[in-house]
């Protein structure tokens, strides 16, 4: 989840795990994780986590008859957000 926060003084951008909502204090902790299946131009939503400690229950929230939900690092995810480049057809890493 994305959020910021004022401490003394200064904002800044937070993210939080979507299992804990501990913040991730830095991207090579946490993955980002989405279902597997996913239909021509369809849109879902991802789920952030840590990858040790909240890893596995991300993974039942987004089990489906498909299997275990696709892993994408979020150092990678944020790679291809911040160069804009589409991340249709990726091979995501299955854990």
């Amino acid at each position: 989840m994305l959020y910021m926060i004022n401490e003394a003084g200064r904002t800044r951008p937070v993210l939080r795990c979507g299992i804990c909502d501990k913040p991730i204090l830095s991207a090579s902790l946490a993955g980002v994780l989405f279902p597997r299946a996913i239909e021509e131009g369809q849109w879902v939503r991802v789920l952030l986590a840590h990858k040790v400690g909240c890893l596995d229950e991300a993974q039942g929230q987004l089990v489906n008859d498909a299997g275990l939900p696709h892993f994408m690092e979020l150092t990678e995810y944020l790679g291809h957000y911040m160069a804009g480049v589409h991340a249709a057809g990726h091979d995501a890493v299955d854990t």
